[in-house]
């Protein structure tokens, strides 16, 4: 039986091809709206206080090398990268690990090697703190931590 047959048959009764969607939710925790009141709360204290209100986020790992990467880029010559991204041939893999100021609406991103993002997180908010935030905010007593 051919590809086409089978997708006529398929076709025929009712089937088509289709990409899962992430639509069902866990069991629901009863506070949950309480906590986020909170957060947003909290927030707004410390933005009104003018202390530092940090919004964190890791980025996918990736191979360093000379490997594909979706997008484009402005080049005077074609880019020519391996036919695979075999991980034997990489030179390593990056962390983009990205710190966003809610208050000045600022990003700072730092790129790591660590396999350790629990330690690698903690480096990065450090970093901020020592290159921009006691910067921008010398008199700050507290740190906050949100969603932006």
């Amino acid at each position: 039986m051919s590809v086409r047959t089978v997708r006529q048959l398929l076709k025929q009764n009712g089937f088509s091809r289709r990409q899962s969607q992430k639509k069902k939710s866990l069991k629901s925790h009863a506070q949950r709206d309480a906590q986020f009141q909170r957060i947003s709360q909290l927030k707004s204290e410390y933005l009104a206080d003018d202390q530092p209100v940090i919004s964190i986020d890791t980025k996918k790992k990736e191979m360093l090398g000379n490997f594909y990467r979706g997008g484009k880029l402005y080049t005077r010559e074609q880019l020519e990268v391996l036919d695979h991204d075999f991980p034997s041939y990489s030179e390593g893999k990056i962390i983009p690990h990205g710190l966003y100021d809610i208050g000045l609406n600022k990003a700072h991103v730092n790129i790591g090697v660590s396999c350790d993002t629990t330690q690698f997180a903690c480096d990065s908010v450090a970093h901020w703190w020592e290159t921009q935030g006691r910067v921008d905010y010398p008199r700050a007593t507290r740190l906050g931590t949100s969603e932006k």
